[in-house]
């Protein structure tokens, strides 16, 4: 397949953890879309389903399966999959991921077989299929390209390289932007210009290289840093560290949209 740079609405996702990171993001607007991971919801037997994923400035929901979360601390997801489907069902985000193995954890700290990781995350994939939820994103999980190139094969095997929605996993801790951008030409050659592509959490250096090839990213990779218990998003804390908790949330979102996103999204404005 020969790409082409093909004209399409690039997508942004502000992750969130709590209702501090949503209202400091009402500075922007009616419509934001934002990010939530699983991992933030679950509470030892069951998931929470917070309020402030409804504020009426919120557009669209993406959730993410909190694969960072639960496969680094119990090294596996601690919950069924019926009981992230009723999550889903609860929810009705815009997008669900599908229980992927991040392989930039399970197997570079916990020294899991990759192939292994591989063939559960898109086990996991077809699982949820069967559900039928709408807009599920298919998750392509590796560490090198050619890992990548396989999850894919297993993809097409099942006969699931025509879904529309689908998300690049283990690329928000990559510091090698030759390799993402190698990655995400790659998935775009095997999908076609007609899928929805989404990284997780992609350094913002990398941003203007992946852009001809994805449709979407998100802030997930701040969450780490987060720890640290730095507003949205952390690495701005200290410009704004003299301001209130919710202040400093606006500042820095008001701050990072105007100098990044507004040139992921196209926004001329």
């Amino acid at each position: 397949m020969i790409l082409r740079d093909v004209p399409r609405r690039r997508d942004f996702f502000w992750a969130v953890t709590c209702r501090y990171d949503v209202r400091g993001l009402e500075v922007l607007g009616s419509s934001v879309d934002v990010l939530v991971s699983a991992g933030i919801l679950w509470r030892g037997r069951k998931f929470s389903r917070p309020n402030w994923l409804r504020r009426k400035y919120i557009n669209r929901v993406f959730l993410d399966s909190g694969a960072q979360q639960f496969c680094t601390k119990f090294k596996d997801y601690p919950f069924t999959i019926r009981q992230y489907v009723d999550l889903v069902k609860s929810l009705k985000p815009t997008y669900a991921a599908t229980l992927d193995y991040p392989l930039d954890i399970t197997v570079v700290y916990h020294k899991a077989d990759r192939r292994d990781h591989i063939h559960r995350t898109v086990e996991n994939a077809v699982r949820l299929l069967d559900y039928d939820l709408p807009n599920l994103v298919l998750v392509i999980q590796g560490l090198e390209k050619y890992d990548f190139n396989y999850c894919l094969d297993l993809y097409q095997d099942y006969g699931l390289l025509d879904w529309k929605y689908w998300g690049i996993g283990s690329l928000c801790m990559v510091k090698n932007i030759d390799l993402m951008v190698q990655v995400c030409r790659l998935v775009r050659r095997r999908l076609g210009n007609d899928k929805w592509i989404h990284v997780f959490g992609p350094s913002v250096l990398s941003w203007s290289r992946i852009r001809p090839y994805v449709d979407s990213i998100d802030t997930s990779m701040w969450q780490r840093i987060r720890a640290n218990r730095n507003p949205l998003p952390p690495v701005l804390s200290d410009p704004f560290k003299d301001l209130r908790k919710l202040e400093r949330r606006k500042a820095c979102a008001k701050w990072f949209y105007k100098n990044y996103v507004k040139r992921w999204v196209g926004d001329e404005r």
